[in-house]
């Protein structure tokens, strides 16, 4: 929702609902390219909806808060909140990114490319130029998704 911050307790229903009926919750994270840089789907906000609702299947986009890399590392890296690595690796240095990645719960990071606004064999290459190795590659790439939605 537009102008208003993840953990606003207006949407605590609706989250409610959400983890009540089993669906998943996918959140832009972070900051936009389009608007000025206010937080209003910071790691911090993401930490206190997850926290408030440990049953959410909250995924996050842009690998948990675009252009606020410092901050996921403090709220979200080690947690069980799952993050797509959509429009990120392209502004991440290669050490940043496999930080972030290999200390996070490897059942929790999901391929994702943002498309049209990044290519999905740029996005492809930039995850494979990481060394994360074939195991968790095909974890990202298939398995965490099919888990996920299987779960539903």
């Amino acid at each position: 929702m537009k102008g208003v911050n993840l953990d606003d307790e207006k949407l605590f229903p609706v989250y409610e609902r959400i983890s009540k009926e089993n669906l998943i919750l996918v959140t832009h994270s972070g900051f936009d390219v389009a608007y000025p840089m206010v937080r209003r789907v910071d790691p911090a906000r993401t930490l206190r909806v997850k926290e408030k609702f440990p049953h959410l299947k909250l995924v996050t986009t842009h690998l948990g808060g675009w252009k606020d890399w410092e901050a996921v590392k403090k709220f979200l890296v080690g947690r069980k909140i799952y993050m797509g690595i959509s429009f990120s690796l392209n502004f991440l240095e290669k050490k940043k990114a496999r930080e972030i990645i290999l200390n996070h719960p490897r059942e929790y990071i999901l391929f994702a490319t943002d498309s049209p606004w990044a290519d999905q064999g740029k996005s492809l290459s930039l995850l494979k130029k990481l060394e994360l190795g074939k195991e968790r590659e095909r974890l990202i790439l298939k398995e965490n998704a099919l888990t996920l939605l299987d779960s539903v």
